[in-house]
């Protein structure tokens, strides 16, 4: 099974392209920390925000079921 994840990242706080960017490194280094791989990436209709897509495996255990 699989879950998903997105994170948004807001355009218009960043006056200088090197800060999103270290921004959307950062955003991903620490999803991956916890497990999770960055799939791909979109902007919304209004080219306000950027979200990045991410998902990991989940393993349903026994007692969940």
């Amino acid at each position: 099974m699989r879950e998903i994840s997105e994170r948004v990242i807001s355009l218009n706080n960043f006056d200088y392209p090197e800060t999103l960017a270290m921004c959307i490194e950062s955003t991903a280094e620490d999803m991956h920390r916890k497990g999770w791989f960055f799939t791909h990436s979109a902007a919304d209709e209004l080219m306000e925000n950027i979200v990045l897509f991410f998902e990991r495996d989940y393993e349903i255990m026994e007692n969940e079921k």
